[in-house]
């Protein structure tokens, strides 16, 4: 979660997933995690550990920029 903007986790992830152009599908393949968790995070229904969570949307960033700079 980023410091400047109040968006949950859940949003923040989605929204991320999204402007990658992943499904929640594809993205779970990626960081072998089942579908079923990416889609309860996203609607908030479970909550990964803050720490968890910093390295999920890291490594999110990671990709996004690693797609940009392709």
């Amino acid at each position: 979660m980023t410091d400047t903007d109040n968006k949950s986790f859940g949003i923040e992830f989605r929204d991320l997933r999204k402007s990658i152009g992943l499904s929640q599908v594809d993205l779970g393949k990626m960081l072998e995690i089942s579908r079923n968790t990416i889609r309860d995070w996203e609607l908030e229904k479970r909550v990964p550990p803050t720490y968890v969570q910093r390295l999920l949307l890291k490594e999110l960033n990671r990709i996004k920029n690693k797609i940009k700079k392709s």
